[in-house]
């Protein structure tokens, strides 16, 4: 049964300690959300299998390792930056097994407050809607926005205050 086989893999992402299986787990859910839309057509099993693709998505981006700038690695001024993806012998890199732009969208996944990631999760199921990753994506983008926009509005009033403020001699 799908949402058995679904379940016991929901249970297993949080024991995942590798990239490898986190992806793994990830492409199962997104195969068996594919089959269950266009062959099932059972939308429980396939808004189970999205959330846990996206639960999975999130679980990648918390266990790659940080994104190391040419700064931060010393590769400035001497090396290049082939220096710093130059495997070691026999090593296995995260960036064999996720494109760097998809290591990115998981990692912002993986940023995002847990509670707002369960209320996206939440809201969606509850709504009978497959939750997206995409979706979320943007969702944090435009949250992201509006607090530039909040940060640049304080600084305009508070200019505007300073302006109307009389001078004292």
């Amino acid at each position: 049964n799908q949402l058995a086989l679904l379940d016991k893999a929901r249970a297993a992402l949080d024991q995942v300690q590798d990239v490898g299986t986190a992806l793994e787990i990830h492409d199962q859910a997104e195969a068996i959300r594919h089959y269950c839309a266009v062959r099932d057509r059972s939308d429980k099993a396939a808004i189970k299998a999205a959330e846990i693709k996206l639960r999975a998505a999130r679980r990648v981006g918390e266990l790659l390792p940080p994104k190391v700038t040419l700064e931060e690695s010393g590769a400035m001024g001497g090396g290049s930056p082939k220096d710093l993806s130059a495997p070691r012998r026999g090593a296995l890199k995260s960036s064999d097994l996720v494109s760097s732009q998809r290591a990115a969208e998981f990692r912002k996944l993986a940023d995002l407050n847990a509670d707002a990631f369960e209320q996206h999760i939440a809201d969606k199921v509850g709504s009978g809607e497959q939750p997206n990753q995409a979706q979320l994506l943007r969702q944090i983008k435009e949250a992201q926005r509006q607090a530039r926009r909040n940060v640049n509005l304080a600084k305009v009033q508070a200019t505007a205050q300073d302006v109307d403020r009389p001078k004292v001699s």
